[in-house]
């Protein structure tokens, strides 16, 4: 909830998304193409931003770290 305040976002997050975003492209969950790599802290933190990004769509981030906000919350 501190992103809605300070506009800061964890860089695990980020490292993450970018795993996420290829998930999306279907280039694997890579971070990146043609590289296999492990370096996310959990497959559910890569997957459930991935369902966002493929769900909410946008051009960044924002809205997959919100439903992923919303989901964690409720959890």
């Amino acid at each position: 909830m501190a992103e809605a305040y300070t506009h800061f976002v964890w860089e695990d997050f980020l490292i993450t998304f970018r795993f996420s975003e290829n998930l999306v492209a279907g280039r694997g969950l890579v971070y990146n193409a043609g590289e296999r790599v492990f370096g996310f802290t959990s497959p559910l933190n890569a997957v459930l931003p991935a369902l966002f990004k493929g769900l909410l769509g946008g051009a960044g981030y924002g809205r997959a770290l919100w439903g992923f906000v919303i989901v964690s919350l409720a959890v």
